[in-house]
């Protein structure tokens, strides 16, 4: 059977994903040592590291931490929107 299907399986091409911090199987957040001072990005999962990464937010009291633009972006997109459906 010659029957091309999707698979439910991730592309090994990393070509199909937008290039940024997250994508290419999170290859920078392994650059992190597990510490104490090490923190989450909080849309992606990633550890960052908040000495290094200059990707980083103030809200509400709080200094979150990210591994990419793409991903604080993300996390300012979904405050708005969520500010907005209050």
């Amino acid at each position: 059977m010659s029957v091309n299907q999707a698979s439910d399986k991730p592309s090994d091409n990393v070509d199909d994903a937008p290039r940024d911090c997250c994508s290419a199987a999170r290859t920078c957040g392994s650059t992190v040592a597990t510490t104490a001072a090490a923190s989450i990005d909080p849309v992606c999962g990633m550890q960052v590291d908040p000495a290094t990464t200059p990707h980083r937010l103030a809200q509400a009291g709080v200094e979150h931490h990210f591994c990419s633009a793409h991903c604080r972006q993300a996390f300012v997109d979904s405050s708005a929107q969520a500010s907005a459906t209050r």
